[in-house]
Formats: C-alpha cells, sequence, structure tokens
C-alpha cells in the first residue's frame, strides 16, 4: 500500500508539472502574438478611419491561399502565411510568426464599386513584397484577393482566418 501512495504522489507531481509546462507555452504564443505588432500604433499613420463602411470588412487576418499571375500566368508557391491589416490603414506579412513587412495603406480610389491601394513599406520595415498598386476585391464576408494593376503583376487570393 505504500509503493502505490508514493506511485500516485509521482504521478500526482507529474501531472501538475505537464500542466505548467504547457501554461506557459500558451503564455509565450500570446506574448509572441501581441510582440508582433509591439511599439505600431493604429494612428501610427492615420488618426481615424480611411475606409468606407462597405469596406470595413477589408481589417482582419487573410490566410494566402494562392498566386497566379506574372509572365507565365502560373504564379508563384506563397512565401508567406498571412496578410494582416489592421486599424487604421496599417498592413503586414507575417512568416512563421514574424513579420515579414508592415507599411502604410494609402487609398487611391475608393468608391461603392472600387478600392485601390497602395502599399507603402515603412521605412523601419524590412523590404518583402514587390507589388505596391493592388485592386481590392471581397468577393464574400470571408475571402478577398488582391490584384496587380501591372501586366505581368501577380494576383493574391486570401480566406479570412478565424
Amino acid at each position: 500500500m505504500k509503493n502505490f501512495k508514493n506511485y500516485f504522489l509521482i504521478g500526482f507531481v507529474l501531472v501538475l508539472g505537464l500542466v505548467a509546462c504547457e501554461k506557459d507555452n500558451d503564455d509565450d504564443n500570446n506574448k509572441e502574438s501581441s510582440d508582433l505588432w509591439s511599439g505600431i500604433l493604429d494612428t501610427k499613420y492615420y488618426n481615424e478611419e480611411i475606409l468606407h463602411n462597405i469596406y470595413l470588412d477589408f481589417y482582419g487576418q487573410w490566410g494566402i491561399e494562392k498566386i497566379d499571375g506574372g509572365y507565365s500566368g502560373m504564379g508563384y508557391t506563397p512565401d508567406f502565411d498571412y496578410l494582416e491589416i489592421k486599424n487604421y490603414g496599417i498592413y503586414g506579412f507575417v512568416r512563421n510568426d514574424s513579420l515579414l513587412e508592415y507599411g502604410k495603406i494609402e487609398i487611391m480610389e475608393q468608391n461603392s464599386e472600387k478600392l485601390w491601394i497602395k502599399l507603402q513599406r515603412d521605412e523601419n520595415s524590412d523590404f518583402f513584397f514587390n507589388e505596391i498598386e493592388l485592386n481590392v476585391e471581397l468577393p464574400e464576408k470571408d475571402s478577398m484577393n488582391l490584384f496587380s494593376l501591372a501586366m505581368d503583376g501577380f494576383n493574391y487570393y486570401f480566406n479570412k482566418m478565424e
């Protein structure tokens, strides 16, 4: 009976240790997520909303599904995980929980039929993305397409992340 109590006590301590480690890992993941945008305020580029109400679904995290276009029309394999669009007019390309590039979204044209944007990399950001001027299409609430204005540019297809 004494051996059973010892084994039970050892098992109990091991389970507590595993639960504590799992909690620490969850805390680290939350910290990494918040650290991604640390020091970049919503009002870095604009002090108020830049989008018309019909385009507010543009904000959020957009997982890349595919890329087509270019000279061959075949596109290329995505080299980032998602694009995040933040209030007010801030974009960021993310891969493996690292911010590859971020900057300001400039509205070139915006009306009920068209949203045309220009991505301006922040002077403190690394360079990652070549396309600068893009037409935004939001065909459904959970999907977004970015179409290059260049003849040989690329088109990007996204699904909204939870």
